[in-house]
């Protein structure tokens, strides 16, 4: 709730991009054009010049219909795990609840033009490997190795150890 109990400079509202051509539910157009204080609405044409005004920095999200769930809206943004979402979602969330009450969810999906990149969803998985492959290939190596040396671990004593027969 702090995200909408906060009414202080421009720079904290969410400026999301609405599609002319796309007929919204009018609780959501009512509950948007009268949250002008949380919610700095732009209207596009499409949605390709939304994805260009969003790739520009100038909205934070689009606003466009779901196809999975006919009647709901998808939410398109940069980055799914950036604050400019969370904030979206909380606000939009939050004049859902203050219009319907509980109905159901006004934004049922949430799509972003950045996937996350494959390093950095594989990076878990390098290091697993990284550590399988010393474990298991590298170290044995090392082993036989000593072993053919006949300098194994067994017959290996430090100076300050007693001799035992």
């Amino acid at each position: 709730m702090n995200l909408v109990d906060r009414v202080n400079s421009d720079s904290s509202k969410v400026k999301i991009g609405l599609i002319q051509q796309y007929t919204y539910a009018p609780e959501i157009t009512r509950s948007v054009n009268a949250a002008e204080k949380l919610i700095e609405v732009t209207w596009v044409q499409d949605e390709k010049e939304g994805v260009l005004l969003l790739k520009e920095h100038k909205i934070d999200g689009i606003l466009t219909r779901n196809e999975k769930a006919p009647g709901s809206l998808a939410l398109l943004v940069l980055k799914k795990d950036s604050f400019h979402t969370i904030a979206i979602v909380q606000n939009i969330s939050a004049l859902q609840k203050a219009a319907e009450g509980n109905g159901p969810d006004w934004i049922t999906d949430i799509k972003s033009l950045h996937q996350g990149g494959v390093q950095r969803e594989t990076l878990p998985t390098w290091i697993l490997m990284l550590i399988l492959l010393i474990g298991f290939i590298i170290l044995p190596a090392q082993v036989a190795e000593e072993k053919e040396k006949n300098c194994s671990l067994r017959y290996f004593r430090l100076p300050y150890m007693k001799s035992s027969g």
